[in-house]
């Protein structure tokens, strides 16, 4: 197989063998490097490649060249070969000629002269992976359409083929199996790289919904795309949850809380599930059990809710129950619960060992698969028939979540009997007062009066993260404009000057710590300028008059930068780029606005009754929004939410939503909630248990 071959366009010789001896010190003899000093040349030497049939990754070219100019030669070989990435390198282009670049070539960056050589030498091997793993995906979607089109093959020649139904099914069974695991394998590797681009195809398959001259047929495909899209976009986000306990990226992060607060919101989550089955369900903590303790909340209530839906979902008949105690003297069972170098008396350190036991009435386990039911996408035989439901990486995660805490999960089971789930951990009791006060929740429902009309600039790829804030900002009354890259946002601040920027740091042509750093470059030149005009009386006299010299010396624009995930070394580098503060996705409402007024001084109008408000917002947050929070509701408008959720349809939905907001702002607002979040599910499970 050949190597891939990048080509350097630029009419100095000098800067193609310093842009040849660069890529080659960073990439190694891995690819091919072709030099050309023209446009002309360079599609010569392209038209050569293509005829030996060699794999062009990547084209690096100039712009300002005699002839032919560095946008027309990339919108050339764009039309000749879309997939070779484009890298614009240039001191002197103007917007029109990248605009050109962008619009019609599908630029991938532009780089100023004089380059960086870390950033070319790391745009390149970027544009390189990119180049690679769009290639790798789409031979995948290739094996797996061609696996879909054998399947409906196979079903099509099983209804002419009676006779040999039997050894078909099991062919189309073997078949499927494969391409599950096929299925696993992938989304184990590309996780990372499929969650963004997934959340785009959801979000476009949507807005393509509201086109009115889209055909019944095609909108139906689009809502076949929108329910599997979400369906996969949740297995994504479980094997995430696997694959960084796998790699060992997964750390306690303990604090303090209310424990006797989350075994009573557990009961609260439960209770309804439960009695919806005609089960029995039974929370008992022992009275010495500490109210107030220190350890990893999120985790704890994870595995906590992971066993008792399982408990829940597999019991037809009788009980499930959730006890809590503090051990006092080590039993057999609590021995084994700990690893060996956890294993201490009930109080050493200052801390308790708690035991939890779950246990059911259900179906129960076979004695052959107890060893197995912790592992990764694995269930239960008896669990499979009773329900097709999850991905069999719950209590896998649940036992590494308990490891992780110094405990271990045991499991005694029989068939037609029940289940009982055991393990115990070290945790510290801690006093009331070692509790942070929780700040109520405010919504804000409007600007105060007789402040300075703001501007405020949205600046992301993704049009459907420009739209949530858009959404978020516009009814209070900001003045709003978006940008999808860094250049684009540049030429909005130049021109309009916002007060504040919301900036994403993750995009095509220019990210957004180049624009910050151009934005705050342009700044400091605004200023030198306006100083040099008013350094004195002579000065002012030879200038045209100014009617006030305060415009020519605007305040900086507070600048925030967004991030999918901000480590601590990462937010060092945006602050020092220029920005100034920052907020990680996904964000709260209440961390929005309280953004805006920590750099902007903005000042709102909350909701008039808070304690109604807080309630209800604390609940949603906690996702316990049950069907009690719909009881008041017509029949008639719960039955037509179940339907839009059934169909996946979020225009639909929204508009359904907004007949109740004005009497029932706050739970209008946690359903659009699950609707923006694609959380079909939990409407439908709402609306059923409440029609």
């Amino acid at each position: 197989m050949s190597k891939g071959t990048i080509i350097c366009v630029d009419d100095e010789r000098v800067v193609l063998i310093s842009l040849r001896d660069q890529l080659t010190h960073h990439l190694g003899s891995d690819y091919d490097i072709e030099l050309a000093e023209s446009g002309e040349e360079a599609l010569e030497i392209f038209a050569e490649l293509l005829e030996e049939k060699r794999e062009i990754l990547l084209i690096i070219s100039d712009q300002i060249m005699p002839g032919m100019k560095g946008d027309e030669l990339l919108i050339k070989i764009h039309a000749q070969y879309p997939k070779t990435l484009k890298i614009l390198l240039t001191g002197q282009a103007s917007v029109t000629a990248v605009g050109n670049a962008v619009n019609f070539a599908n630029l991938y960056r532009y780089i100023a002269k004089p380059w960086d050589e870390t950033d070319l030498c790391l745009t390149a091997t970027e544009a390189i992976r990119s180049y690679v793993q769009d290639k790798e995906l789409e031979e995948k979607n290739k094996f797996l359409e061609k696996i879909n089109l054998e399947l409906e093959q196979l079903n099509a020649s099983l209804e002419e083929k009676i006779a040999s139904r039997t050894l078909k099914l099991q062919q189309a069974k073997e078949a499927a199996e494969v391409a599950n695991q096929s299925k696993s394998t992938f989304l184990a590797n590309m996780s990372h790289e499929l969650r963004s681009p997934l959340n785009v195809i959801l979000g476009y398959s949507h807005l393509m919904t509201r086109s009115p001259t889209l055909p019944p047929e095609h909108k139906e495909n689009i809502s076949i795309i929108s329910r599997s899209g979400e369906h996969l976009l949740t297995l994504i986000n479980d094997v995430l949850d696997m694959s960084k306990i796998e790699a060992g990226r997964t750390i306690l992060n303990e604090h303090n809380f209310d424990f006797y607060s989350l075994l009573d919101d557990l009961e609260d989550m439960f209770r309804l599930k439960a009695e919806e089955k005609g089960l029995q369900l039974l929370c008992n903590r022992s009275p010495d059990v500490p109210q107030y303790v220190r350890t990893d909340e999120v985790k704890l209530r994870q595995v906590l809710i992971n066993l008792l839906n399982n408990a829940v979902k597999f019991t037809q008949q009788g009980t499930v129950s959730l006890r809590v105690s503090v051990v006092t003297q080590l039993s057999s069972w609590v021995e084994t619960t700990f690893k060996p170098s956890n294993l201490q008396t009930p109080t050493d350190n200052g801390q308790l060992t708690i035991a939890f036991e779950i246990s059911d009435t259900g179906i129960g386990i076979p004695s052959d698969e107890l060893d197995i039911i912790f592992e990764a996408f694995v269930q239960a035989k008896t669990g499979q028939e009773e329900s097709q439901e999850g991905t069999g990486l719950g209590l896998a995660i649940s036992c590494q979540f308990v490891q992780l805490m110094g405990g271990q999960i045991t499991v005694s089971s029989e068939v037609g009997r029940g289940s009982v789930f055991q393990f115990a951990l070290k945790i510290s009791a801690i006093a009331s007062t070692d509790i942070a006060p929780q700040q109520p929740i405010r919504q804000v429902i409007a600007l105060k009066p007789n402040q300075p009309r703001y501007r405020i600039l949205i600046v992301d790829e993704k049009a459907d993260n420009r739209q949530l804030l858009l959404l978020l900002l516009s009814p209070l009354g900001f003045d709003l404009k978006e940008a999808c890259n860094g250049l684009e946002a540049i030429a909005i601040w130049e021109n309009w000057q916002p007060h504040l920027i919301w900036m994403d740091m993750r995009m095509p042509v220019m990210n957004g710590i180049e624009a910050t750093k151009l934005i705050r470059t342009k700044e400091k030149e605004m200023g030198r300028r306006a100083e040099a005009q008013m350094g004195g009386e002579k000065a002012l006299s030879s200038l045209s008059p100014i009617a006030n010299p305060q415009s020519i010396v605007p305040n900086p624009t507070a600048i925030i930068a967004l991030s999918a995930s901000v480590l601590k070394g990462e937010q060092a580098v945006l602050l020092a780029a220029g920005c100034d503060d920052f907020l990680g996705k996904p964000f709260r409402e209440a961390d929005i606005f309280e953004i805006i007024n920590k750099h902007l001084g903005v000042l709102y109008v909350y909701d008039e009754n808070p304690t109604q408000s807080t309630s209800f917002e604390l609940d949603y947050l906690n996702n316990r929004l049950t069907p009690a929070d719909l009881a008041a509701l017509p029949d008639t408008w719960v039955a037509q939410l179940h339907h839009a959720a059934a169909l996946a349809n979020p225009n639909l939905a929204i508009s359904i939503i907004e007949q109740i907001s004005a009497d029932h702002t706050t739970l209008a607002k946690g359903l659009a909630k699950f609707v923006n979040d694609f959380q079909f599910d939990k409407i439908m499970d709402l609306t059923n248990l409440s029609a």
